[in-house]
């Protein structure tokens, strides 16, 4: 292949790209000035005689008190007011480019433009030509046009300033990013997340960095928000991998402050009713505690599941709600039902077993979480629960060498026939 070639076609498409966009760019420029333009014509030649339009400026005329030639006069006056607007728009472009520079929760605000709707091309095109196209139109005695021009400054530059001013508006930031990790979702085929893992990269180490994990938790709900309630493996997939990313990616795991943010998800959780698993926050949970039971170190774990098997606090903590919150409200909280106990006791014993079979600690299960995992098994006086569980078998795990279906399964049956197929049974029976 020849390279000079190569090079030459490639310069000769930059050419005709810009010369595209040049042309799009005048007709776009043409097309916003053109009542004017034809406006002005209509009052300058007699050829364009419409009557009602004629009538309609001089009804202006009267009730305003302006007249045509007078209003061009002070239009000459005023090019001056022209210059300062696009000196000022200048300002606010550089201003905004500086900022370009800068991360929202880690990631770059370069990587975020692309999500917000970018109309703002031509109305840097035409404010930089604005003293231009004054002179010509003082030169065509274009009264309307230049007019219509100030308009347009004016609105381009407030415009341009409210960009700016919400580059520092927090809530904002948070929006601009759940949008970008659902595009980002939407995008990826095939199952591959891996734009969306980096991005929650990114923002796992933002909040180490600058200990703020606070807003993670709110940008994890605005995003589990935006998700539709029957989309379970959107939900699953984008909980998972957030909390996965921010907590327990890289060298270091950030256990406790992954149990602060469970423990604020099972507050939530236990505020609302939830009839079925395959309700959201049913998902977000087994997402989060998928998670956690896999890649938490024995320590973090333990004290996970010991404050969230403690149902009497929960209750204690869910009543204490109740009577610090308004009376309109008070209707709307809940005492945790038997059903959710059961259920959350069974998905945490499969978890368990998950973890006791795929996740295997090189010095065998440590007495103490041998005695918390017994302590569940027992604890679980119907095996129907299993049955409900197996729905989730059908999303794609983030930890996917897991055979859920399988899990379930064996512990269902060491329920049953009273076998010691699964490891929870193995160490009820043991300890």
């Amino acid at each position: 292949m020849d390279i000079r070639n190569h090079d030459k076609g490639k310069v000769s498409h930059k050419i005709l790209s810009t010369a595209g966009n040049t042309i799009k760019k005048i007709v776009v420029v043409s097309a916003m000035l053109s009542p004017g333009i034809l406006l002005d014509i209509m009052y300058h030649m007699e050829y364009f005689d419409i009557e009602y339009i004629k009538t309609l400026m001089q009804n202006i005329s009267s009730i305003t008190g302006v007249k045509y030639c007078e209003a061009l006069k002070i239009l000459g006056g005023t090019v001056g007011v022209v210059l300062t607007m696009v000196n000022l728009f200048l300002a606010t472009s550089i201003n905004l480019a500086q900022r370009r520079e800068d991360n929202i929760y880690g990631i770059p605000r370069s990587e975020l433009e692309e999500i917000q709707t970018n109309h703002y091309t031509y109305m840097r095109r035409v404010t930089y030509i604005a003293p231009l196209l004054i002179i010509i139109f003082l030169n065509l005695s274009m009264c309307i046009s230049g007019y219509l021009l100030y308009v347009y400054c004016y609105a381009f530059y407030f415009i341009y300033f409210r960009m700016h001013e919400q580059s520092y508006n927090v809530d904002c930031k948070r929006s601009i990013v759940v949008k970008r990790i659902i595009k980002k979702y939407e995008n990826s085929t095939d199952g591959n997340l891996i734009d969306m893992q980096v991005t929650f990269e990114k923002m796992g180490l933002c909040a180490r960095a600058e200990n703020n994990w606070n807003d993670m938790a709110i940008i994890y709900r605005r995003l589990m928000e935006e998700l539709e309630q029957g989309d379970l493996q959107s939900i699953y997939s984008l909980s998972s991998e957030f909390f996965y990313y921010l907590f327990f990616y890289g060298d270091t795991a950030y256990g406790v402050e992954a149990r602060g943010f469970i423990r604020d998800l099972v507050c939530d959780f236990d505020k609302k009713s939830h009839p079925t698993v395959q309700d959201k926050e049913w998902v977000m949970l087994y997402s989060i505690m998928d998670v956690a039971v896999m890649y938490m170190i024995e320590a973090d774990l333990i004290s996970l599941l010991e404050g969230l098997l403690n149902f009497v606090n929960r209750k204690h903590a869910l009543s204490w709600q109740c009577s610090t919150t308004s009376k309109e409200n008070e209707e709307t909280l809940r005492t945790i039902d038997s059903h959710t106990i059961q259920l959350q006791r069974t998905l945490i014993c499969v978890l368990l077993e998950c973890r006791f079979k795929y996740c295997p600690s090189e010095g065998g299960v440590s007495l103490i979480l041998a005695s918390v995992a017994k302590k569940i098994w027992c604890a679980i006086n119907t095996p129907k629960h299993f049955e409900e569980l197996k729905l989730y078998d059908n999303l794609k795990k983030h930890y996917s060498e897991i055979n859920f279906k399988e899990i379930i399964e064996d512990l269902e049956k060491d329920y049953k026939k009273g076998t010691m197929v699964s490891t929870m049974a193995k160490i009820a029976a043991t300890i």
